[in-house]
């Protein structure tokens, strides 16, 4: 599996034979430079938020998936994969509704598209399987609010 970060909730997923992107923005907002490799799938946390729903920039004829309409409606495979997106909320104080939580609703769905089970693993868990699949080098930098993400050299 590969995975390329572009910058906000925006990574391509690559394995198996299918591409992945999760989250286009809009670069001119978002002051990032646009998504340059194609995908099959574009999954969208929110359709109408400039940060997680520019889908026209991803080269190619990707199908585009709405995680909050996969959340009203079960289950969508495309490819011979499975895309599944919980209801969640970030905040009870600022976010009512489900349906207005990006955040939530892209975190479950990634954690079900990675893993059986949707579980979550540490730092400490994926710095030792980069390692035994030959990064020299491993260590997990703290992002923004509750992100971080793991950074290997090979």
């Amino acid at each position: 599996m590969k995975i390329k970060w572009y910058g906000h909730a925006c990574f391509r997923i690559e394995g198996d034979g299918i591409a992945i992107v999760t989250d286009p923005y809009t670069p001119e907002v978002a002051g990032l430079d646009p998504v340059d490799e194609p995908a099959d799938v574009v999954i969208m946390s929110s359709a109408t938020d400039k940060f997680h729903s520019e889908a026209s920039i991803v080269p190619g004829n990707p199908e585009i998936l709405n995680a909050l309409e996969i959340a009203g409606r079960g289950p969508v495979e495309v490819n011979g994969v499975v895309f599944e997106a919980l209801p969640t909320m970030e905040s009870r104080k600022y976010k009512e509704s489900p349906d207005e939580n990006a955040f939530g609703l892209l975190m479950s769905l990634n954690m079900l598209i990675e893993t059986p089970a949707g579980f979550d693993y540490t730092g400490a868990d994926c710095s030792s399987w980069m390692r035994d699949t030959g990064f020299r080098e491993t260590y997990v930098e703290h992002l923004v609010g509750p992100d971080s993400m793991v950074v290997g050299i090979k």
